[in-house]
């Protein structure tokens, strides 16, 4: 599948919706809960100053992050839905079943992916963490460091995350059906060229949440799409090389 097939898989799902007003609202009482072999990490959803509406950085090594919530309680309960995280033991013992690796990076973490390491980590579930790790990743190469990306420096890399939260009176989904939730779309895009490769990944996500914060329900987590071309950096060169 095309590069730009996948990146339009993410636009076409986004869902515009006003920009993050804050309004003036007593501080809700959360819930702790989560569905089986889920957790959310209570800590790193309080820290929403570094969770941006949006973040723009355009070049060779691009991050666009976009987030939609439409009230202070609705921040709130999409920090929840992106810091909710699937069992590190069942991601650990899918990988071993397939042979896949992982990483050293594996051990105590918080895991979001299900195979993979540096720039062709691929994501079983898309989290704040998974935004986090590829938007660093761009970074860093910005900076010229190439620590972590395998045998070859990319010639190019692409970060899109759209997440967006409404309030819905009656929702159904995957044979249940809910009633005044909230309902959390999250949507990733990685792409990078490492001058051989260009390597290409979409993942998206449902979380249900009551409007006390419970995660009532997360679907789509799953292997994300990949889609691998031989890189035209390397048609580019050869091309060249047969011309002369």
């Amino acid at each position: 599948m095309e590069r730009t097939t996948l990146r339009r898989q993410i636009f076409a799902l986004a869902v515009y919706l006003a920009p993050t007003a804050f309004a003036a609202l007593a501080a809700p009482q959360f819930a702790s809960a989560a569905p089986p072999r889920y957790f959310v990490d209570y800590d790193e959803a309080d820290v929403q100053a570094e969770r941006p509406g949006s973040e723009e950085t355009d070049g060779a090594f691009s991050v666009s992050v976009r987030r939609a919530a439409f009230d202070s309680l609705s921040v709130r309960l999409l920090a929840i839905a992106e810091s909710t995280y699937p069992d590190r033991e069942s991601l650990v013992a899918n990988a071993l079943e397939h042979r896949w690796e992982m990483g050293p990076d594996t051990f105590r973490a918080v895991v979001w992916w299900s195979r993979g390491v540096g720039p062709n980590r691929i994501p079983h579930a898309v989290t704040w963490r998974a935004v986090r790790y590829y938007a660093d990743l761009c970074e860093r190469y910005r900076l010229h460091v190439y620590a972590n990306t395998g045998t070859r420096a990319p010639h190019w890399a692409e970060l899109a995350y759209w997440a967006t939260i409404d309030r819905k009176e009656r929702f159904a989904l995957d044979d249940a059906e809910f009633h005044d939730v909230f309902v959390a779309n999250l949507h990733l895009y990685w792409g990078v060229d490492d001058g051989a490769f260009d390597m290409n990944t979409v993942a998206h996500r449902i979380v249900v949440l009551s409007p006390d914060g419970e995660v009532l329900q997360v679907t789509g987590d799953a292997p994300a799409e990949e889609s691998v071309m031989i890189s035209g950096w390397r048609e580019a060169t050869e091309h060249s090389r047969r011309r002369r």
